[in-house]
């Protein structure tokens, strides 16, 4: 049996990722600071970055390194709310859900979610052609960009944005999002 750690605990600040402005995320309690590696921090994006406009999305950023004077982290996990899924799918519209494996520049394996909302009702070829389409899209932008450059571009909806138009060619799309974005 282990025995229960003894003495004050202290609180160690969060910061972000540099690439998310450095910024604090909060604080946490932990004997010392190697106690905090491998924590998960769960935010709202205005939190991180003050757009309120995206509101639905969380965001979960991992400690990966502590010292006395804080605890820097790494981006682990992308995701919209559920609250959000459910306010967008109306009827005479397709749901299309695309869950992809691939591999990043820098090496890292994540398992992505897209989601695609027609603006009517498309049919089974529409759909596999649309499917196909994204999973040619996710792997193109993966073997360009590393893992936190994708969720960055996720982030201010560049991705989103630059093929909706080629989605649109398929099938009149309503959004293009992706719903989780998570390394493994």
């Amino acid at each position: 049996m282990v025995k229960p750690k003894r003495g004050k605990k202290k609180w160690y600040k969060i910061f972000a990722p540099e690439s998310f402005g450095g910024v604090e995320l909060g604080e946490t309690p932990a004997y010392s600071p190697e106690d905090t590696i491998g924590r998960v921090v769960e935010l709202t994006v205005p939190f991180v970055t003050g757009d309120f406009s995206k509101n639905h999305i969380l965001l979960y950023f991992q400690i990966v390194d502590a010292s006395e004077e804080g605890c820097k982290t790494k981006i682990k996990k992308y995701k919209i709310t559920e609250e959000y899924l459910r306010s967008i799918v109306r009827r005479r519209s397709s749901r299309i859900d695309v869950i992809i494996d691939t591999t990043f520049k820098d090496e890292k394996k994540a398992r992505i979610k897209a989601l695609v909302i027609t603006q009517g009702r498309a049919n089974g070829s529409q759909k596999k052609a649309i499917r196909k389409k994204v999973m040619e899209i996710i792997e193109k932008e993966a073997s360009e960009k590393t893992f936190e450059e994708f969720v960055l571009s996720v982030l201010n909806n560049k991705v989103q944005d630059q093929y909706k138009k080629e989605l649109h060619k398929i099938f009149p799309i309503k959004i293009f999002d992706f719903r989780v974005i998570e390394t493994k």
